[in-house]
C-alpha cells in the first residue's frame, strides 16, 4: 500500500513547476511587448533627424528628414492640443533622443511591466 506523501509533489518539483510558470509568464510578456519594441525601433531617433540620415541601418516608417519636417504632427505640446494635434497625446512616446533613451525605455516596461 503506498502512503498518502508517495503522490504529493516535492518541494523541489513544486519550486521547478513554479520557476517554469513565472517563466512563462515573462516570455508571454515578452511576446506581447514585441510589436511596441518593433515600433520604437522603426522610428529614427532625434540625433538621427539632427543628421539627417540613419545611424544603424534599419527599416523605418518614416525617414529621419521626413520627421523632422513633420515633428510638430508628433511632440505633445498644449499648442498642438490646442490646434486639434489631439494624436500627440500617443505619438510623442514614439521619440527619443538616441539608442540609450530607447534601450532604457523598452528595458523598463519589459522589467517593470509584468509586476
Amino acid at each position: 500500500k503506498l502512503a498518502a506523501s508517495e503522490f504529493e509533489p516535492s518541494h523541489r518539483e513544486c519550486a521547478v513547476d513554479s520557476a517554469m510558470n513565472t517563466w512563462h509568464v515573462q516570455v508571454d510578456y515578452a511576446w506581447s511587448v514585441a510589436p511596441l519594441t518593433a515600433l520604437l525601433l522603426a522610428m529614427p531617433t532625434m540625433r538621427e533627424v539632427a543628421q539627417g540620415e540613419l545611424l544603424w541601418m534599419r527599416p523605418v516608417q518614416i525617414s529621419p528628414r521626413e520627421l523632422g519636417l513633420r515633428l510638430r504632427d508628433f511632440k505633445l505640446s498644449e499648442q498642438n492640443l490646442r490646434e486639434g494635434r489631439w494624436w500627440t497625446l500617443v505619438s510623442h512616446v514614439l521619440l527619443h533622443e538616441d539608442f540609450d533613451h530607447v534601450g532604457n525605455n523598452v528595458q523598463g516596461f519589459l522589467l517593470n511591466g509584468f509586476e
